[in-house]
């Protein structure tokens, strides 16, 4: 938790990018501890889609999904 992270070497740093680096680089591996990405698949006959969008349509928009 952020609450136990040790801080206080990032006060004796001079140089304030070093010390924001580094406080960034604590908060974000807490960060991605605490929440963690996880990856969502999408069943192509789940989707509920109107009748002009065709399974073309469908995996180019899965693609263009992924890719954003």
């Amino acid at each position: 938790m952020l609450k136990d992270t040790d801080f206080e070497d990032i006060l004796k740093i001079e140089c304030p990018n070093l010390a924001y680096d580094t406080f960034l680089d604590k908060y974000l591996a807490v960060f991605y501890k605490s929440f963690p990405l996880h990856e969502r698949k999408v069943i192509p006959k789940y989707i509920k889609r109107e009748p002009r969008f065709t399974s073309g349509l469908l995996t180019l928009s899965i693609n263009k999904s992924r890719l954003f």
